[in-house]
Parts: structure tokens; sequence; C-alpha cells
């Protein structure tokens, strides 16, 4: 690779960088494409290049989670031209993404189907209604029955023992009575023919007691037990305890889940994650962690640094990892050396000593009497010479 391709991608980068700052998504991954045609190991490329990607999936994430909301609920309309819409988005900016053109498709079948499914529902609220029901509280317990119609049965009569004669019996018992008033007053006015002899009325005929099939037998009367002084009287219990029902045994309360975020983290070389010594994965990744402060250790053969991450709640934080080396620079006969980034850093003049770089970084060598010369560095560099012509 000569150095005019160095400095081509790197003043794509450069574009592609202010692109993506100012949300000129497209643009940017454009930009990109054409800096890693020129120079396939630029970092910063890399990185902008997962940044994007990173947007890309989190967009999927919300469709996903739009598209489900449209089918469990009311406004499912609304979800789903909000999933259409990012699926849109998606696609504008990678025309040819697989799984965003798989979901619209899936959304605009759904859409499509909603007016069947609107007159299923019509044409079941319009049958007729079943029979009403009620709920009847029995012991504490609910029982549900339907309030239809129960043919009704008349219960036989009760006929008391008289054989339903008793009106007969009565009326004769009291011609027999009227008959011995009448009787004991004629010989009560006529003592001189009459034997002074009182005749008793006869006892009138007794009638029995018929009580009525409907209602209950009477309860004996109970007669109340006397207190005596000497009683212990009974302790009164509260109104409201009487009252109280049974206590509900108390809810277990369900633990709470907590919430997570993304974390998209690039390398210009490969760095294995872990997190308090356990292995999370390599750069260039995407991890599912905690909500809050996660501080992370990235391991690349010797060289390792820590990393503490804000991690917010439902959104995708991006990283982009380094590894510093130190080395001794010189340049013959002599120049000045500039740390190619995001922004361009001069080291200074040659010879120099013991300057710390980031791995996969990029060194420019410029001396106004010659063509300028880039140097990539690597883990292995201790030392870097560069001789003009």
């Amino acid at each position: 690779m000569n150095t005019s391709e160095i400095t081509s991608a790197a003043q794509l980068v450069k574009q592609a960088q202010a692109a993506y700052e100012q949300k000129r998504t497209k643009e940017s991954a454009s930009l990109v494409k054409d800096a890693l045609r020129s120079d396939p190991e630029n970092a910063e490329a890399r990185a902008i290049q997962a940044a994007i990607l990173s947007d890309i999936s989190r967009d999927l994430t919300d469709a996903r989670a739009l598209l489900n909301d449209a089918q469990r609920g009311d406004g499912g309309h609304k979800y789903r031209k909000a999933a259409e819409i990012i699926l849109l988005k998606i696609l504008y900016v990678d025309p040819d993404h697989a799984e965003a053109k798989s979901m619209l498709a899936t959304a605009k079948g759904s859409a499509e189907s909603q007016p069947a499914a609107r007159a299923t529902t019509a044409a079941v609220h319009a049958a007729p209604a079943p029979a009403a029901v009620e709920t009847k509280h029995t012991q504490g317990e609910e029982l549900m029955f339907t309030a239809a119609p129960v043919p009704f049965q008349k219960k036989p009569e009760k006929r008391s023992a008289w054989g339903g004669k008793l009106p007969l019996v009565v009326v004769g018992a009291l011609f027999v009575v009227v008959g011995g008033v009448l009787f004991f007053g004629f010989f009560s006015k006529h003592p001189a023919t009459t034997a002074s002899v009182s005749t008793p009325p006869p006892a009138p005929t007794p009638t029995p007691a018929v009580r009525p099939a409907s209602q209950p037998p009477s309860k004996p009367a109970v007669t109340p037990a006397k207190v005596t002084p000497s009683s212990t009287p009974t302790p009164a219990v509260p109104a409201e305890t009487r009252t109280a029902a049974t206590p509900t045994p108390a809810a277990v309360p369900t633990p709470a889940v907590p919430a997570t975020g993304f974390l998209a983290v690039s390398s210009p070389t490969s760095a294995e994650i872990y997190m308090n010594d356990k292995r999370l994965g390599e750069t260039p990744t995407t991890l599912q962690l905690n909500a809050g402060k996660q501080t992370l250790e990235y391991r690349h053969g010797n060289l390792k640094t820590v990393i503490t991450h804000d991690i917010k709640a439902k959104e995708t934080t991006t990283a982009f990892v380094t590894f510093d080396v130190d080395v001794q620079i010189n340049a013959r006969p002599w120049a000045q050396v500039f740390l190619e980034g995001s922004t361009r850093k001069a080291l200074g003049q040659t010879p120099l000593g013991s300057v710390r770089v980031p791995i996969g970084s990029t060194l420019t060598f410029e001396n106004p009497n010659f063509p300028t010369k880039s140097y990539r560095v690597t883990d292995k560099d201790s030392s870097i010479q560069i001789a003009f012509p």
C-alpha cells in the first residue's frame, strides 16, 4: 500500500466521522467502505463501521419489540407503523439487510390481514349472547351457574291427620257447646220443676294444632341462665375481631429484574474481554450488561487495560479499546512525527525517546525535502526507524 492510498483513507475516515456525528449515517457508511477499500486495516474506519452496525442492531431490537407489542394488545396499528418506519430507516442505510427486509414483509403482511380479523371479530360480536352468568357466594367460594329457566314442580300439600275434615269437627263442637249453655240456662230459670243439680258444661273437643307446611317448627324457649355475683365475667370481644374475615396470606414479593443495556466494543487489534476473570468474548462484539458502572478488563497478549463503562438501560454504548506501547522513534536525516487519529497529534522532531503510542495507530513522518512516509504501530515494536529519501 503506497502513501497516497493511506492518506486518502485517512481523509475518508475524517469525512465519515464527521458524517456519523451529524447523523448522516448512510453517507458515513459509504465513506467507511471506500476507506476500507483503500486501507483494509484502518482502525478508525473499523471503529466507525462497528458503531453503525451497533446502531442497526439496536434499531432491529426496537422494531422487533414493537411488532411483538402490536400482536399482544390494542393500538397494534400504531406499533406496527412505528416498526415499519424503523425498518425503512435501516434499509435506507443498508438496502441489502436481509433481516430488516424479512421483518418489514412480516409487518406489512400483518397489516393486510387486519381487515379480515376485524370482520371475524364483528361476526362474533353480532352472535346472540349466551344466558347471563351469575355468581353465588357459598361459604366464601364463588360458584358459577347459568340463569336458565328451571321447570317448576308444585310440592304436594301435607294433609292433616283429620283427613281434611277439620271444619266439620269444629262446627260440631260449637253446636255441642251452644246447646249445653242453653240447657244450663233453662234449668237455672226453673228451680221448682228441675232438680238443682248443676251439670257442668261438657268440655270442648280439643282442636289439634295444625302447623302450616311452609313454616319451620318453633324452637323451644331457652331460659337464660342466672348469673351469680361470684361468676367470672366473660371478656368482651371487639366487634372488629368478631366480624374480621380470615386473613389473606401476604403475597410473596417478586424479585425485581435489573435493567440492562448494551456495550458495542471494538479495537484496532483483537482483544479478549473479561469481567471478574470470566471471559465474555472477543472484540469486536456487542455485550448485554446490567445498567450502571461496569468495569471490564481487555487483554491482548501480555498487554492489559481496564476500563469502566457507564451502561444505560435499553441503550447501546460504544467503546474503542486501544493498547499502548513505549517506542523509540528516529528518522534519517530527521522528520516531524505525527500520530494520526480523529484529531492529528504532533509528537515532535526525531529523535524521540520512550514515546507511548497505541497499537494499530499510524505515525506520519514529514520532511520538507522528501515525500511523506507513514508507519503502522504493532504490539512487537520497541524501536521505529524511518530512512528518507
